[in-house]
């Protein structure tokens, strides 16, 4: 499918919408940004707070049901560190914006009071990542409390040869791709392999947030963390979560030919973690044997949803965007 920007919002229809479907009367309407996503920073004339996200045309219900799922019991199990769904006056976790020829979901959360201090390339402070990883513990806590069997998937799985296919006829970087095609298919079956070796030899496949990274995190005037877009979750062990987790926050830089981060972020990263939660200090243990593994398969897993976001249309694969280090750095993996 070809890449579909997801067009700007008129602020008049998004205060419409806000007005008739959820019964809020925007005195203020300010664009946060997004790339997939449109996120609005909306306050009403009483001095209420909301965040308002229209997500991209080709988002799909089963996402957007499993977010809300998980978000709403968070809630329930008493964690307030993430958004809490507004639902619309009809009942409706969530309703529809319809813009030109475009259909595209609409969610409201509670507002945050936090902000977003880095951009996703650049270096985490020691201290703030300390922070983070003091905090994700609590979130795995509470998070890992919900059911597995309310877990709801997609009714079908897309091929990794399919994925690369669709990236070499449609992106900008498809050639490139199409002279790599069949080693990184190689290397994917491969590293896929040892993860799924990893998953059955876990004791601890819960829910997982998927996607903590540095633009994903609110930072609190209390120098606590709030953690956001909870769009990726999934069940998963929790040791894939932390280890991905340290590595997309540790990640630096826009360079194509090569992941780049510094080995003591990773370290500082999971110790804090371990500090929190023990059973995980054999993280720390292992880093040293395992770090070559775990970048490999940090970077197959992110060069997988580059290119299912890209096979949906929702995202555009070019150069320095993080694609094409995580990409790179799987055709590259030895054992």
């Amino acid at each position: 499918m070809e890449f579909e920007k997801l067009e700007d919002i008129p602020i008049h229809l998004l205060k419409s919408v806000m007005e008739e479907d959820y019964h809020i009367s925007a005195q203020n309407i300010i664009q946060l940004g997004g790339y997939s996503n449109r996120t609005f920073q909306i306050k009403e004339n009483n001095g209420q707070e909301f965040i308002a996200r229209v997500a991209h045309p080709h988002k799909t219900e089963w996402q957007l049901n499993n977010e809300i799922y998980v978000l709403t019991q968070l809630h329930e199990n008493e964690y307030h560190a993430c958004p809490k769904v507004i639902d619309s006056v009809k009942g409706s976790n969530f309703t529809y914006i319809n813009f030109k020829t475009k259909k595209c979901p609409l969610q409201v959360f509670e507002y945050i009071p936090g902000f977003v201090k880095y951009n996703w390339e650049e270096r985490c402070s020691k201290a703030d990542l300390q922070t983070i990883f003091t905090y994700l513990p609590d979130l795995h806590e509470k998070i890992g409390l919900i059911p597995i069997k309310n877990h709801t998937k997609e009714t079908t799985t897309i091929s990794s040869d399919t994925l690369l296919s669709s990236a070499i006829e449609n992106q900008p970087i498809g050639n490139y791709l199409a002279q790599k095609e069949q080693l990184f298919l190689k290397k994917a079956d491969r590293l896929t392999e040892l993860q799924n070796e990893l998953i059955a030899n876990s004791e601890n496949s819960q829910w997982i947030h998927g996607d903590v990274h540095l633009e994903n995190l609110l930072f609190m005037s209390n120098n606590e963390v709030a953690f956001i877009d909870f769009e990726n979750v999934q069940i998963a062990p929790l040791e894939l979560d932390i280890i991905f987790s340290a590595f997309r926050i540790a990640k630096i830089g826009k360079d194509d030919k090569q992941l780049n981060y510094h080995k003591e972020d990773i370290l500082t990263a999971i110790e804090a973690y371990a500090e929190q939660n023990k059973t995980f200090i054999f993280l720390v243990e292992q880093l040293d044997e395992k770090e070559h593994l775990w970048k490999a398969l940090f970077c197959l897993d992110q060069a997988l949803l580059y290119l299912t976001q890209a096979y949906k249309g929702v995202w555009e694969l070019e150069e320095e965007i993080g694609f094409l280090a995580c990409f790179n750095e799987v055709l590259a993996y030895e054992e």
